[in-house]
């Protein structure tokens, strides 16, 4: 385009030059040059205003394009948030919605004194674990359960005005932790049913298998990524892992608030004839 107009600039000045060559021809075609002149040069002005308007154009669909990608982006970042909650089925709203978090300083126990849950069994530690771990039932209303797709053979509590029997995962886990613990004491949990239900040797053992399973999931699904760091001690000659942590967690004073005041006595149930059952 450059080179079409420098041309056309050449013939319009030989023909504005009264030493030009245009001299010696007659007006007419003099003129004729001019006409030509002045359209081609009409035309390449309307050229460069059409590239103007196309560049325009071009740099708006630029623009356009780039906010619909970075509104694209965080759309897809919300909505994956919304599909991780989707995963977490069976959570239960009602307890969400009271759960509040705290920072938390992990104490690995190596040196100093030792936590209330640790060390050879005692009544009071049996006491202690027994109220952390106890499975408690809750009851939820159908629509709940049929939020978590759970509602197929769920059981219903008798005169408690269509509520359902539901358990929570953190004191299964904690129950499979105790359970897991009874098992490192076997020589004085032998004699002493784990479980306050009666086990054989072959139910024992598939119940100790079924919560260390549990653990293993539960740590697998929601791995730990905080680090901790290694150091050099006087008492050491190899580095030595420094495992006081500091985490968010769930102010367990509170949740533990929460389930006592919200659980359900359950009396023993019998499924009853023809009750829909789930597998």
């Amino acid at each position: 385009m450059a080179a079409k107009y420098t041309k056309i600039h050449e013939v319009g000045d030989h023909c504005a030059s009264p030493c030009s060559s245009c001299a010696t021809l007659s007006n007419d075609r003099c003129s004729d040059l001019e006409d030509v002149s002045m359209k081609l040069e009409g035309q390449i002005l309307d050229d460069r205003h059409s590239w103007r308007r196309k560049s325009l154009r071009t740099g708006l669909q630029a623009i356009v394009l780039i906010v619909l990608s970075v509104a694209s982006f965080f759309a897809g970042r919300s909505l994956h948030r919304v599909d991780e909650n989707a995963c977490l089925d069976t959570a239960w709203d009602e307890v969400r919605k009271d759960v509040r978090f705290k920072r938390t300083e992990f104490n690995p126990r190596f040196v100093g004194p030792k936590s209330p849950y640790m060390g050879p069994p005692t009544p009071a530690k049996d006491k202690l674990w027994y109220d952390l771990a106890a499975l408690r039932n809750f009851g939820v209303d159908k629509p709940t359960l049929q939020a978590m797709n759970r509602s197929k053979g769920a059981v219903e509590f008798p005169g408690l005005g269509g509520r359902f029997q539901v358990g929570m995962e953190a004191f299964h886990q904690l129950h499979c932790l105790n359970y897991v613990r009874m098992y490192t004491y076997q020589d004085h949990y032998g004699t002493v049913d784990y479980d306050m239900i009666a086990e054989g040797p072959k139910e024992r053992q598939e119940h100790k298998d079924h919560c260390v399973e549990v653990l293993r999931q539960r740590l697998m699904c929601n791995p730990d990524l905080n680090v901790y760091s290694y150091h050099w001690t006087q008492k050491n000659k190899v580095p030595f892992g420094n495992l006081y942590t500091s985490h968010q967690c769930v102010d367990w004073d509170r949740f533990y608030a929460w389930a006592e005041k919200n659980a359900v006595s359950s009396p023993p149930l019998t499924k009853p004839e023809g009750a829909e059952v789930w597998s």
